[in-house]
């Protein structure tokens, strides 16, 4: 099937009746002067361009999880997006941009996804790369002049350029560009939670869906100038040969990076920043308190034992050494908030459980629902619906990622293979699905397959637990410590 963009023609193929094209570039390659520039558009081409194969991936460091390690070639010339539709017709079809996670420094878009697990409902499923690490989230400014005062942001500006590709070429795909909902997990439902808070992003997407991430991962400038002198020391570069990173070969690049990932307390290093430029505030609720924040449907969650796919199964207690490692400048209030909690908890079953819960609330709950509050108190009539993920039967229980392949219905990775052979997840995976589709269509998650899942609001800020018996809950609040800032992260 060919379709014709503004950019040119290209051929994809049938993949069991759904019509997917691959490897369809979106912005022009963000190489040599566009080396840690803002995304421009991608040049046109004549003939048919074959979009039979996913595009290159973003250069990445190795460090982490193999499960998030895509398949393809790495190449700086990454800026790619993949598309599955049920037809490139003139039906106006809801459309779903699918962000990946990896710590903003792992992934792409052809990780953790398959597409067809939405087409099959109508939807039009689209997936895209977005620069990864120092090239995509490094703050030069100080270093290479005002003209770099972006380059803290191109990871999260390409998906803004993804977003504007879409909104202008998904009608030929058989999607309605008036009907966008951004989907992401982890470091990508961080970097929605900054497109809600962009203004270069105001108006290109119409619903959200947050998997175990909001806001939290935007930094301030300073903090991000101070990463970037941290980064610039790795690389053995100072002030006067920092200008050697421009023309730096990609490979070297990935190197120090896999070094300085692997001997660093923490992976959280990289996310959006607040330039002055894309953000009008320095602070994420702020901006949503002042109404200059997109307002959608959202649809926000995480995972019962979050912080279980982080720790080692035999740490029992919160070291100051890991409270650093995830907490940052708040480590020696989540010191004070853990011995509050296993004060007043008697077994060791109880003491891991709540070690678990409270790193898991910590990472991860508590910026969701500060963010969450926040709009509704701005808009309390604003459709937001809460979730949590509860399926622990994995030897991980219902940790970090472990949604994913209820999402998708498909394995993902070394890490969720096993898992999804069980035929007990299909079920629920079907179900997760199904609401998940309803929101995008709809902007409710409603399924006759699960109970009827009520709006969280302020006066009734009701759950629902997604487990093979979901039912609803109330919010269960997090014990918040004096002196926790809700960017839990200050260097992530």
């Amino acid at each position: 099937m060919i379709v014709e963009t503004a950019f040119g023609r290209i051929k994809g193929t049938n993949e069991n009746g759904i019509k997917v094209f691959k490897g369809i570039p979106f912005a022009s390659p963000p190489v040599g002067e566009l080396r840690f520039m803002p995304p421009i558009a991608p040049m046109s081409w004549e003939g048919v361009k074959d979009c039979s194969k996913y595009g290159y991936a973003c250069p990445q460091n190795k460090a982490l999880s193999s499960f998030l390690d895509p398949q393809e070639e790495k190449n700086e010339d990454c800026l790619y997006l993949n598309i599955w539709t049920p037809n490139a017709d003139d039906k106006k079809r809801p459309v779903v941009l699918w962000v990946h996670g990896g710590a903003f420094q792992t992934g792409s878009g052809s990780t953790s996804c398959r597409g067809d697990a939405f087409a099959d409902k109508d939807i039009v499923c689209v997936t895209t790369n977005y620069r990864l690490g120092v090239l995509g989230f490094l703050q030069l400014d100080e270093y290479f002049g005002e003209r770099y005062k972006e380059s803290g942001n191109c990871g999260i500006l390409d998906l803004v350029a993804a977003l504007k590709w879409i909104k202008n070429n998904i009608k030929e795909f058989g999607g309605d560009p008036n009907n966008i909902t951004v989907m992401g997990q982890s470091a990508g439902a961080k970097q929605i939670g900054g497109l809600l808070t962009m203004k270069t992003a105001k108006g290109l997407f119409h619903k959200v869906i947050l998997q175990s991430g909001s806001t939290q991962a935007i930094r301030d400038i300073n903090t991000a100038r101070r990463v970037a002198d941290n980064i610039i020391k790795d690389f053995g570069l100072t002030k006067e040969t920092a200008k050697e990173l421009l023309t730096m070969s990609t490979e070297k690049i990935v190197e120090v990076e896999n070094k300085v990932i692997s001997g660093a307390k923490t992976i959280h290093i990289y996310g959006p920043v607040f330039d002055g430029i894309n953000f009008a505030e320095d602070s994420a609720l702020d901006i949503i308190a002042t109404g200059e924040a997109t307002s959608v449907p959202i649809l926000i969650g995480t995972n019962k034992d979050e912080a279980v796919f982080f720790l080692n199964s035999g740490l029992k207690t919160l070291s100051k050494e890991v409270a650093e490692t995830f907490f940052g400048e708040n480590a020696k209030a989540a010191l004070r908030a853990h011995k509050y909690i296993l004060d007043n908890v008697t077994t060791m079953s109880e003491k891991e459980d709540a070690h678990i819960s409270m790193l898991s609330d910590y990472i991860y709950r508590i910026a969701g629902i500060q963010m969450t509050r926040q709009y509704l108190v701005r808009n309390p009539d604003l459709s937001i619906f809460m979730y949590r993920f509860d399926w622990d039967k994995s030897p991980l229980k219902a940790s970090h990622c472990m949604e994913l392949p209820f999402v998708w219905k498909a394995p993902m990775g070394d890490i969720l293979n096993d898992l999804y052979v069980k035929k007990e997840i299909v079920p629920l995976a079907e179900r997760i699905n199904a609401a998940w589709a309803a929101f995008i269509k709809t902007g409710e998650p409603q399924i006759p397959e699960l109970p009827k899942w009520p709006k969280f609001t302020l006066e009734n800020p009701k759950v629902m637990v997604l487990d093979s018996d979901s039912k609803i809950m109330d919010l269960q609040e997090p014990y918040i410590e004096e002196g926790f800032t809700h960017q839990v992260f200050k260097l992530w």
